[in-house]
């Protein structure tokens, strides 16, 4: 449907963009950080790894095939 405005209503005012702040850290602080996101990746990885590995050990367990079962058609049709 359309939208049609109405000529007697005010637009809304034009409001200036907010400013963004960035706070810099600090060399320990910077550090600290970079620990944080050593830990996460190392975590990531690891978990990733368990992940694979349990997938291999799923396959890899000895897997049986499935019991074929032979079914004679025209038995049933009897």
């Amino acid at each position: 449907m359309f939208h049609h405005r109405r000529r007697d209503t005010q637009a809304p005012p034009a409001q200036p963009p907010r400013l963004s702040t960035v706070r810099l850290l600090g060399p320990d602080e910077l550090q600290a950080a970079v620990e944080r996101a050593r830990e996460f990746e190392r975590r990531r990885a690891n978990e990733y790894q368990r992940r694979i590995g349990s997938y291999d050990r799923f396959l890899n367990q000895g897997a049986r095939p499935a019991e074929v079962v032979p079914i004679d058609s025209a038995a049933e049709a009897s």
